[in-house]
């Protein structure tokens, strides 16, 4: 975001410079010291021709085509910001629900009595102890792998 707003001020004071000119007025006074100003301060002051800045040079479709490059690119930006927000909320989401889903299991195997699965025919198969405890081994490590 900060890169943003600073090329946007940037790209704005381009403009402002380009559309601001003033003329600029040299002279030396009684002491010898040479003074520039924008008004002229001096009996006989001489105007310095300044040259205008290749921005300034330009006609104003060609300044409104790079206006807008620029602001599309600024635009597009902050899309691409969006979107990786978004991919980044996503990800927290689906850790935290991870993390709550693997906390339980983990809860499950460790608190309860008998632990079971279904085989093919819906009947129960109860784990061993040995079964038991692979299986909280391996929710504890999906614990910390999600619950950082």
């Amino acid at each position: 975001m900060k890169h943003v707003c600073t090329r946007a001020l940037f790209a704005g004071l381009l403009l402002v410079g380009s559309l601001c000119r003033a003329e600029l007025y040299r002279w030396v006074d009684e002491h010898g010291q040479t003074h520039f100003a924008d008004q002229p301060q001096h009996s006989q002051p001489h105007e310095i021709a300044v040259r205008p800045s290749p921005a300034a040079a330009q006609d104003p479709g060609r300044r409104m085509d790079k206006t807008r490059r620029l602001l599309n690119a600024f635009q597009v930006e902050r899309q691409q910001e969006r979107e990786a927000k978004a991919k980044r909320q996503e990800e927290i989401e689906k850790r935290r629900r991870s993390c709550i889903q693997a906390t339980d299991n983990l809860r499950q195997y460790s608190e309860s009595g008998n632990i079971y699965r279904l085989d093919e025919n819906g009947n129960r198969v109860y784990l061993s102890e040995s079964e038991r405890a692979s299986a909280i081994r391996k929710h504890r490590q999906a614990v910390a792998d999600w619950c950082d």
